[in-house]
């Protein structure tokens, strides 16, 4: 679809598509949106005009549109170019803002689940590396396989993805130790659940390489959160409201005297209310910081949530292999782990990225493909 003509009424500007469809933009938000020489470019952090520089309502002298392009003179030299793909993507209209907010895929334990993809061909095919990076925003979690067993390879692969977060940990190597800091080193069941959750901004995208599996168990498994509080919105709305409101407490101590000790809800809702992602761990669990009676309708509210987390009603098991990947949202997908043969040598290293670093390589390769996804709304939690 391309402009077809556009037409200046008072403080608006009228688009009409060749698709038919119809859209206006305030006059104030097109000035504001112009990138000649003259005002800058605010994507580059150069602005040079101030909002306070330009009238309330500002009057355009004439609009017009060529060879798919807004033109619009403002008088005094001032002129301003819009392409249409850039106008198209940036609707103001109700359907044109939905249709840049991300659209999950709520899945549950009969998922089927999407053929790995490889990371020889990933590395090497724009297609297969936007597919990889749009099924972690849609589904959160991707598989790929023919990873190198070098065990190096997880400081290289983080590149596909985003800058690599470093926090807790450089690399964590999971495998059973003499004297384990944590559970995940020990060879019993992982219940489902979030990492590093007491901190205000926990890393988003995790990755688990695998370097050697166990002969039996160590079976990886995945709760989709956005299914969660589906349930729970269709069988326990007010437990859902609860868990939205009241912060829960997480808290952890490490070592050289590091204390982390945070308060926020379990479940985050986004700008228009919807559910964008969770934050859980029972093990790192502190008693909650309320009222009498509201910390028993939180508690009450958590045991609602435990007995759907833990049924296995909704857990996704998935066998992975010495040389796969896992990498998943960890502020939407709850992870965990079945027990394994603590005699097999189970081995896996694990790292993070960023959730706007991520978004960052999304926007570049969407860019590249040329798809008008790239102004896709990814905000917090819009890969869920």
């Amino acid at each position: 679809m391309q402009l077809q003509n556009a037409v200046l009424n008072e403080n608006r500007v009228h688009l009409q598509w060749t698709d038919g469809i119809q859209d206006e933009f305030p006059t104030i938000w097109l000035l504001h949106a112009c990138s000649c020489e003259a005002c800058g470019l605010s994507i580059k952090g150069v602005r040079e005009q101030r909002l306070t520089d330009h009238p309330k309502r500002p009057k355009p002298i004439a609009v017009d549109v060529q060879n798919d392009t807004l033109q619009i003179d403002w008088g005094l030299g001032h002129h301003s170019s819009y392409q249409g793909p850039w106008l198209r993507g940036h609707r103001l209209s109700s359907s044109g803002r939905t249709e840049r907010f991300p659209r999950p895929i709520i899945w549950d334990k009969d998922l089927e689940i999407p053929t790995s993809l490889s990371y020889r061909e990933v590395t090497n095919n724009h297609g297969l590396h936007l597919q990889k990076l749009e099924c972690i925003r849609d589904l959160g979690f991707v598989l790929l396989y023919d990873v190198s067993m070098d065990s190096s390879m997880i400081e290289r692969i983080p590149s596909l993805i985003g800058k690599r977060r470093i926090t807790n940990y450089s690399i964590y190597e999971l495998k059973t130790k003499p004297n384990p800091e944590i559970s995940g080193d020990m060879a019993v069941e992982l219940l489902p659940h979030t990492d590093e959750m007491y901190r205000i901004d926990p890393p988003a995208i995790t990755l688990f390489h695998v370097i050697k599996q166990s002969r039996l168990g160590g079976e990886s498994t995945l709760v989709d959160g956005l299914r969660l509080a589906q349930c729970l919105e269709q069988e326990h709305p007010d437990v859902l409201k609860t868990l939205c409101e009241v912060p829960a407490r997480f808290h952890r101590e490490l070592e050289e005297g590091r204390h982390f000790d945070l308060q926020a809800p379990i479940f985050r809702r986004d700008g228009k209310g919807r559910i964008s992602g969770i934050r859980f761990n029972e093990r790192c669990m502190a008693p909650v910081d309320a009222d009498p009676d509201t910390a028993e309708q939180f508690y009450d509210a958590v045991r609602h949530l435990l007995e759907i987390l833990y049924s296995g009603k909704e857990t996704l098991q998935i066998h992975l292999d010495a040389g796969d990947m896992l990498i998943f949202n960890n502020h939407r997908l709850l992870h965990g782990r079945t027990r394994f043969d603590p005699s097999s040598g189970r081995y896996v290293r694990s790292v993070h990225v960023d959730l706007d670093e991520f978004h960052s390589r999304l926007r570049v390769s969407l860019r590249k493909a040329n798809s008008q996804n790239e102004w896709m709304n990814l905000g917090p939690g819009a890969t869920a």
